[in-house]
């Protein structure tokens, strides 16, 4: 049985109007630490908050239930692993990461990279403002798209493309390297991407379009 998991980091740029469409094919809602604040803010009831919470505010932290919060001290791993381990105990198979977007592009990349040990087990996407980062591991995967958007297919690990379809400029039996030959600007020819990925780890960033809020 499928279930969907949202996750709500402490990312400054955040918008309520950005999130809230994604919230009714929720089954889980999980807030990193002060990922939390913006869920009272806009009377949203988090599931489960974890993480080492310094960064939720104490009047919010104080009006959840001893049982929705979950205190992890250790500093070795970030608040969003937290989440994402709290999500794949819980046997998410869709997750969808929010707030990783903000003035600290090394927490931006840390997400990202945290993501991505997860594709094997669940289909995984991160949420920006303009794009969304969908983790994309071995085997077969088709996403979503429309006529004419940026498509960048950037290796988390060296990277073979067996075979792709829907894009602009081919890809095919290229393989890919971090520092190296990248996807980076391509465009989609229509409204699926098709993906066959021998081996690997790839983050490929969708455009935004208006109807991409999908479960």
């Amino acid at each position: 049985m499928s279930k969907n998991a949202l996750i709500v980091l402490h990312g400054e740029r955040l918008q309520a109007a950005m999130l809230l469409p994604w919230l009714p094919g929720a089954d889980l809602i999980i807030a990193a630490d002060g990922g939390a604040n913006l869920l009272a803010d806009n009377n949203v009831s988090p599931d489960v908050v974890i993480g080492d919470l310094d960064g939720i505010d104490s009047s919010v932290l104080a009006s959840l239930p001893a049982e929705k919060v979950v205190h992890i001290v250790d500093q070795n791993l970030t608040d969003c692993q937290k989440a994402l381990r709290h999500a794949e105990g819980l046997q998410a198979t869709d997750i969808v990461v929010f707030g990783a977007e903000g003035t600290r592009i090394d927490h931006s990349l840390s997400a990202l990279y945290s993501a991505g040990p997860y594709q094997e087990r669940a289909r995984i996407r991160l949420v920006f403002e303009r794009m969304i980062a969908h983790c994309v591991g071995p085997g077969n995967r088709a996403l979503e798209t429309r006529p004419s958007l940026l498509v960048s297919l950037l290796p988390a690990l060296p990277t073979r493309v067996r075979r792709a379809e829907g894009l602009e400029f081919p890809v095919d039996g290229l393989e890919l390297l971090a520092g190296g030959r990248d996807g980076v600007s391509n465009r989609s020819t229509g409204e699926i991407v098709k993906l066959e990925i021998e081996s690997g780890s790839l983050l490929v960033f969708v455009g935004r379009f208006e109807g991409d809020v999908s479960w």
